[in-house]
């Protein structure tokens, strides 16, 4: 529970991280000693176990009109009692950080277990927010974390991805859990059950803001000081885990030689990379290309006011596409702006080329990590809220895809039909609808659940002018038909 000094006039909050030996529990609180709080004070142990580390939360003045400080303490491994039970009891928040390698799938689970004993045993709050950090997200046999989070019944949690020994998602993940324990103190915090909302920024919870906490599974900041020195091409992440068909990028940028620095790395890696030096060009590229990542300046020439990124939010085409910012400052005041418009990621460009490209990896990676197979050669099933009904399409064309695309909704009796051969969309049926209206149907689409199934499509002679044209036309006239709706209640 919070303790309260009336003499100091200080809130003391004890966060606990668990999880099993070599998760990075420790790695967690050391990076925070040396980056986030010059004043912080670090209680040494002989290894990560027993580690604690008293700080001011990075930003933030006030809680409630006290002066809070945290106390983060990492947990003694099971059968060692006493001072397992010191550690957990009195706990206001909760940091599960799990092993994101295969072979730890076991520690991961007979860990958990323990603390959910431990916590119905001890004096612990049963309430007490839990925030799932996912580490070592760097290892050759990193498991997608959608995969670890089922495997632990965690799905529920908030959870970052995390590589703790370069910072990446520390500050995120103690963002949360801060947010959700102050929450929690302010009367507003979920019932037990509930999935925990992203809610009010921690402006509204903290008296002096600071940067929201973004319980989305974004990847977590990478400090503004970081060396800028670029690491030799053998130690540069190879996006394994990203398929072929999703290597495709836009970067938009004003500066040539930043692009040149982030495209000769990824063109040498499979991706195809089409680039833009201002909003009107990036605008241009996006809606036509349709790329599965947009990397681009937030202060791009003709972007000032943030309406090129609502835009691409809003489009049919584009509203799934992957959008990481960059800046030269890359300022925390920066990273919350760029999440509040719906980026999915803000980097420095002084971050070193390593580190930025292991961003992009892991941002990419969410493609891969829901359940979904991308290869319609072999076959191809997965949620149309993912990838996008556009997106689904536009796989099977650039895959030459031969076969049957069928997609469902819940409680929808009716099925979307599409027929391909070799990337051509021969003829499409979706409730009454036919061919290129069975595809704009489609194409409306923004939740359900699709399956391509290779073989023979029967006859048919292919739609208009392919596919790509097809999807372009269909989402134009169903953005045009959203805007003539928005017209009309301004109207009304």
């Amino acid at each position: 529970m919070a303790l309260i000094d009336p003499e100091t006039n200080e809130v003391t909050l004890k966060i606990v991280y668990d999880g099993p030996t070599g998760s990075g529990k420790g790695t967690n609180l050391r990076w925070l000693h040396e980056n986030a709080d010059a004043e912080s004070e670090l209680i040494p142990a002989g290894d990560e176990q027993g580690l604690q580390l008293s700080l001011r939360p990075p930003g933030v003045e006030t809680l409630r009109g006290m002066i809070p400080r945290l106390l983060l303490v990492v947990t003694k491994a099971p059968g060692e009692d006493h001072s397992r039970r010191e550690a957990l009891e009195g706990a206001d928040g909760i940091v599960f950080v799990c092993d994101g390698r295969e072979s730890a799938r076991g520690a991961n689970r007979k860990r958990l277990e323990a603390l959910r004993r431990d916590i119905a045993g001890l004096e612990i709050d049963p309430g007490a927010p839990v925030v799932a950090q996912i580490n070592r997200r760097d290892a050759d046999d990193a498991l997608p974390p959608g995969t670890v989070l089922k495997q632990l019944d965690l799905e529920g949690a908030p959870a970052f991805e995390a590589v703790a020994t370069m910072g990446i998602g520390v500050l995120e993940t103690l963002d949360s859990i801060m947010r959700l324990v102050a929450a929690r103190l302010s009367g507003t915090a979920p019932e037990p059950g509930e999935r925990p909302d992203p809610g009010p920024s921690r402006e509204a919870l903290f008296s002096e803001g600071a940067a929201r906490a973004h319980v989305s599974g974004v990847c977590g900041a990478v400090p503004d000081d970081v060396d800028d020195s670029d690491s030799g091409d053998a130690e540069l992440p190879d996006f394994h885990a990203v398929p072929g068909l999703l290597r495709t990028l836009l970067l938009a940028d004003a500066d040539a030689s930043f692009r040149r620095r982030l495209a000769d790395p990824l063109l040498a890696r499979g991706f195809t990379v089409y680039e833009a030096s201002d909003a009107e060009q990036a605008w241009r590229e996006a809606s036509r290309r349709r790329p599965w990542l947009i990397v681009a300046d937030a202060s791009l020439p003709g972007a000032e006011d943030a309406e090129l990124w609502r835009r691409v939010r809003e489009s049919t085409m584009t509203r799934n596409t992957l959008l990481v910012l960059v800046s030269e400052a890359g300022t925390r005041r920066e990273q919350v702006a760029g999440l509040e418009i719906g980026a999915d990621d803000f980097v420095s460009k002084r971050t070193s080329l390593r580190r930025l490209l292991l961003r992009l990896q892991l941002v990419l990676n969410r493609y891969s990590e829901t359940e979904a197979a991308v290869a319609p050669e072999t076959g191809m099933w997965g949620e149309i809220g993912t990838l996008g009904a556009p997106g689904v399409l536009l796989i099977c064309a650039r895959g030459h895809a031969t076969g049957t695309l069928v997609a469902r909704r819940s409680g929808d009796a009716h099925d979307v039909e599409v027929r391909f051969r070799d990337g051509d969309v021969i003829g499409a049926r979706a409730r009454g609808k036919l061919d290129e209206e069975a595809v704009q149907a489609f194409l409306s689409w923004t939740a359900g659940r699709f399956e391509f199934v290779p073989g023979d499509p029967g006859e048919g002679a292919p739609l208009g002018g392919g596919v790509e044209e097809l999807v372009e036309a269909g989402c134009r006239r169903l953005d045009e038909e959203r805007e003539a709706q928005r017209a009309d209640s301004a109207r009304a």
